[in-house]
């Protein structure tokens, strides 16, 4: 798993009980505890790192709003790597604030090998703020 810091104290690699490895990669949360897409064009080599040194075949994120996971996943498909992503949300499709979310769902899902939405509502939303096909 990939991921940010954590409250500003989990940075590196953990390895919890199941034996599943966290990586929490060394940003610091901004707003909404993510942080900015400026900031992770800095840290692909890092994420390049890891998707090739763990061998990973399949990228698996979840939601939609989530520069980390825009990030690996964009990166992964860069690398030749199978992208699943599994939206939770229903946002909007009106509201200012939400624009440049389903912009960037929009810029990093178009490639992605399949999408899933939790819900029938969750799947018509998301399908119209990101242009995916439903």
């Amino acid at each position: 798993m990939i991921t940010s810091m954590y409250q500003g104290v989990r940075e590196g690699v953990r390895v919890l009980g199941n034996g599943m490895k966290v990586y929490h990669l060394p940003l610091i949360p901004v707003i909404n505890n993510d942080v900015s897409l400026i900031a992770k064009y800095n840290i692909l080599p890092v994420i390049r790192h890891i998707l090739v040194r763990e061998q990973v075949e399949i990228c698996h994120g979840h939601l939609s709003t989530s520069i980390t996971a825009a990030m690996v996943i964009f990166y992964a498909k860069l690398l030749g790597l199978r992208t699943v992503f599994t939206e939770h949300s229903n946002f909007s499709t009106h509201q200012f604030e939400n624009l440049n979310c389903n912009k960037l769902a929009q810029w990093y899902l178009k490639e992605t090998d399949a999408t899933i939405a939790v819900s029938q509502a969750c799947k018509e939303n998301f399908s119209l703020r990101t242009k995916v096909s439903p």
